[in-house]
């Protein structure tokens, strides 16, 4: 049962927004280690169904949900580059070593529709609407200026199946071979290995993402949870695969991200950009 002291008050910071510009896009993308076949079957890609969910996007971006809940976001990028990176990053334990030739994950082009939102551009609104002095104003600047700049694009429930344009294979033996001299970046690169999704819709082609801001924020916990793998090297979370199901310390939340992956070599940790939540746990 949900513990009632972990409920946050959700704040709508405004709704008023015409001079806030959104460039909206019409291609996302997303890595994801399920096969086509089990996307097909599940009929898109959504939150972890079995468990409430949670629609604070700070909670989504900080890695954890209420206890009880999972987010209600799905992650995308609006950059090839970022989709790879992210692949990468569960693909090889260490610098030293070469990226792991049994890897296997798969990359996604989506149509975006209104249900994409920026996450940059959200907190960007959100800090805008506050004072300077304010506590939130602080710790939204500091999650921008420490994980901004990702091109994180977020759908709120998920998408259907419809909406996934094509998809390609990514492997550790491609990314041993391309990844350091950058060829795995280009598009030309994927040119010839992107596969179409039968199950597209051509009449979503014109669609695109939102052009409002995600209004949606509670309090900041201050904190983000980082995934981390063998080499040290660190990423939010949230925007890995193995954020999928908002890790959070339940048991059944645990199984979940311990089975969302390819990889279980990635550890987690709490980096704080707000330094009063540390200073609590020690005094």
């Amino acid at each position: 049962m949900l513990n009632i002291k972990s409920l946050h008050f959700i704040f709508i910071l405004s709704i008023n927004y015409p001079a806030f510009a959104i460039n909206q896009v019409n291609l996302v993308y997303r890595a994801d280690s399920r096969a086509p076949e089990e996307i097909t079957l599940a009929g898109g890609m959504f939150p972890f169904s079995d468990l409430p969910q949670d629609p604070d996007l700070l909670h989504h971006f900080e890695g954890e949900s209420l206890e009880g809940y999972t987010s209600a976001f799905v992650s995308t990028t609006a950059s090839l580059r970022q989709a790879i990176n992210h692949a990468a990053f569960t693909a090889r334990m260490s610098d030293a070593e070469p990226f792991d030739p049994e890897f296997e994950t798969y990359l996604y082009i989506i149509r975006p529709s209104e249900n994409f939102y920026s996450i940059d551009t959200s907190f960007n609104h959100a800090r805008e609407e506050l004072t300077e002095n304010s506590l939130l104003y602080a710790k939204l600047r500091n999650l921008l200026r420490d994980y901004g700049g990702m091109e994180e694009w977020v759908a709120l429930g998920g998408f259907t199946n419809t909406r996934i344009i094509s998809y390609a294979r990514l492997s550790g033996p491609m990314l041993q071979q391309h990844y350091y001299s950058g060829q795995i970046f280009s598009e030309l690169f994927w040119a010839g290995r992107w596969q179409n999704n039968p199950q597209y819709s051509s009449a979503l082609d014109s669609e695109h993402s939102t052009s409002a801001p995600y209004l949606a924020l509670g309090v900041p916990r201050g904190y983000v949870t980082m995934a981390q793998n063998g080499s040290g090297q660190q990423l939010p979370l949230s925007i890995t695969c193995y954020g999928d199901a908002s890790y959070n310390t339940s048991r059944m939340k645990r199984e979940v991200f311990k089975n969302n992956c390819q990889r279980e070599k990635v550890h987690t940790s709490r980096y704080f950009y707000n330094k009063k939540p540390l200073w609590k746990l020690f005094n």
